[in-house]
């Protein structure tokens, strides 16, 4: 078997250049799991700087990378922020209903309880952008 080391591979044009790095962590253009409970932080990410705690359960995302605009795509899912089996949590990307906070710089998530919409602060949560 032979081994190919580069720097970095690059498209027939020239363009879309990724590096051995980037390759190997996948495609997204930032992911991470998150702490959102006691110490709010990063856990794992890539392409996310750090977690700017803004009040319960609403969180400020930061890029390591800006990005050159706000069309990128979100995902997300939260882990329960209580002991119920009820299955009810889920994540709101951009942070508010009327206002949602998507910037080149960072997103803002807020981890709510579905059946009542209040702010919840799981263990765990994760995002993923795409672009």
């Amino acid at each position: 078997m032979s081994t190919l080391k580069v720097n970095a591979i690059q498209d027939a044009a020239g363009a879309n250049q990724s590096t051995a790095a980037e390759i190997n962590v996948g495609r997204a253009k930032a992911w991470g799991t998150f702490k959102g409970s006691g110490t709010p932080g990063v856990i794992l990410a890539h392409n996310f700087s750090s977690l700017t705690d803004i009040s319960q359960g609403k969180y400020r995302l930061n890029f390591t990378t800006a990005f050159a605009d706000t069309n990128y795509c979100c995902a997300g899912n939260s882990g329960k922020g209580d002991t119920n089996d009820d299955g009810n949590a889920h994540i709101q990307i951009g942070g508010t209903n009327s206002a949602p906070t998507l910037l080149t710089t960072s997103v803002t998530v807020r981890t709510k309880v579905s059946s009542n919409i209040n702010n919840q602060e799981p263990d765990k949560f994760h995002v993923m952008i795409h672009r």
